[in-house]
């Protein structure tokens, strides 16, 4: 069984020989995300100004910074902003070359270069866009179209180029509730998020998302929508059990351990017991899990003993 095989028969619930992991070396990785070639910025080298016009500072130390100055402070005067070329030919060259390379042997997931929120609020700054769904929601809504049709490119190139799947990253939810009412987010962006993953269904391609926070209140709305597969980096504060149960064999989860709730504790006994909670809650009917390796750990203030314990548990435990 390729590892492209295993994902697919995981994400059918068609149980593979064990659960698809994406893990660093030495441990196994079924999986081949594709990044493109862009400019970018660091902060912590001081502030700087992205390649759509929005400055960057760190505002703590550590930090990887946060939009100072955004592209857009006032609709009617916004001489900073323009569309960079995100889908241009030559961004997308080296995950050409990674596909080919690869041969068919893993699941390729393109990371699509612009997100339908945080796209939005790194151009207009977070503040204003939660104000701009009440005061400018025509205005507003003009950007995110910008947004979406600039990821219905993507998915047109990574189609081109050989890819599984689409993943966009969009943080929708805080600690413990979700940014915005769920009420606004189906009205404003479900209808949004349909028409771009119905694309990338229409190609033959998977949509896979990076969400953090809780975000269980619309959950069903993305599946729904078309979301077939959910990176969460935290799931206790929505509890683990429960998001098996409610969304159990119509979602695949794509995850760490907990990064904030059990990782920091450094239990190498609580992380194995979390692995095998995680594959028995969410990957219980035979696929809908997937092992994953969180690629900032000393950010988040991992110990790399207990990386390592959790890698190992999901190798020794990790089959369905």
């Amino acid at each position: 069984m390729t590892s492209r095989e295993r994902v697919e028969q995981a994400l059918r619930f068609e149980r593979p020989d064990r659960i698809p992991l994406s893990l660093p070396p030495p441990y196994p990785n079924d999986i081949l995300e594709c990044w493109l070639a862009r400019p970018t910025v660091d902060p912590r080298q001081g502030p700087a100004r992205d390649e759509w016009g929005s400055l960057w500072a760190s505002v703590s130390v550590g930090s990887f910074g946060e939009v100072i100055e955004p592209a857009i402070p006032d609709w009617d005067d916004h001489p900073h902003f323009t569309v960079p070329p995100v889908n241009s030919a030559e961004r997308y060259a080296p995950s050409a070359k990674a596909i080919e390379a690869d041969h068919g042997e893993r699941y390729v997931v393109g990371i699509v270069p612009v997100s339908l929120f945080a796209q939005v609020h790194h151009i207009r700054g977070l503040n204003n866009v939660l104000a701009d769904f009440h005061l400018n929601p025509d205005r507003l809504a003009g950007l995110v179209d910008t947004m979406v049709e600039l990821s219905l490119e993507s998915i047109d190139v990574y189609h081109r180029i050989g890819a599984n799947a689409v993943m966009f990253y969009d943080d929708w939810g805080l600690q413990d509730r979700l940014m915005i009412s769920p009420r606004l987010w189906r009205d404003f962006y479900k209808p949004r998020y349909t028409l771009v993953w119905g694309h990338a269904h229409a190609c033959g391609m998977t949509n896979w998302m990076h969400s953090c926070g809780k975000i269980d209140d619309v959950l069903d709305d993305m599946i729904e929508a078309g979301l077939d597969v959910i990176q969460m980096d935290q799931q206790m504060n929505m509890g683990l059990e429960q998001l098996g149960a409610r969304f159990g064999g119509r979602l695949t989860f794509w995850c760490p351990v907990d990064i904030q709730a059990v990782m920091p504790r450094n239990d190498a006994a609580e992380i194995e017991q979390y692995v095998q909670r995680m594959i028995r809650a969410l990957g219980g009917r035979g696929g809908g899990f997937i092992g994953k390796f969180y690629p900032s750990p000393f950010a988040a203030g991992h110990d790399e003993a207990m990386v390592k314990v959790m890698c190992e548990a999901f190798l020794r435990y990790g089959s369905y």
